[in-house]
C-alpha cells in the first residue's frame, strides 16, 4: 500500500492527504468522527474519550474543513463510537 499511515491518538485531531492513510487504535468507548473530501483527496480524523468531552474537538475539526473546503466539494462524514450512551 503507498503513502503512510497517520496515527490518530486519543485527545487528537490529525490530517492526512492522499497517498497517506489516517487511522486510531484502542477506541474502547471512545469517539471518533472522520471528515472525508473526496474532491481534495484529504481526510481528517478526531478521536475522544466521549461526546461531551470530544464536542470542542470535533467543533475545531468540522470548522477547519469547512475552511479548507469550497461549496461544492464532495464531503462524506463518519462517527464512530463505542459508548453504550449512544448505541
Amino acid at each position: 500500500m503507498d503513502g503512510e499511515l497517520v496515527d490518530v491518538e486519543q485527545g487528537q485531531s490529525r490530517v492526512a492527504e492522499a497517498p497517506n492513510r489516517i487511522g486510531s487504535f484502542g477506541m474502547g468507548p471512545c469517539i471518533a468522527a472522520a471528515v472525508l473530501n473526496h474532491t481534495q483527496c484529504r481526510a481528517r480524523l478526531c478521536h475522544g474519550p466521549g461526546w461531551s468531552v470530544n464536542s470542542e474537538l470535533l467543533d475545531g475539526m468540522l470548522a477547519d474543513d469547512r475552511r479548507a473546503s469550497d461549496g461544492h466539494d464532495d464531503i462524506t462524514l463518519w462517527l464512530v463510537g463505542a459508548c453504550k450512551t449512544f448505541a
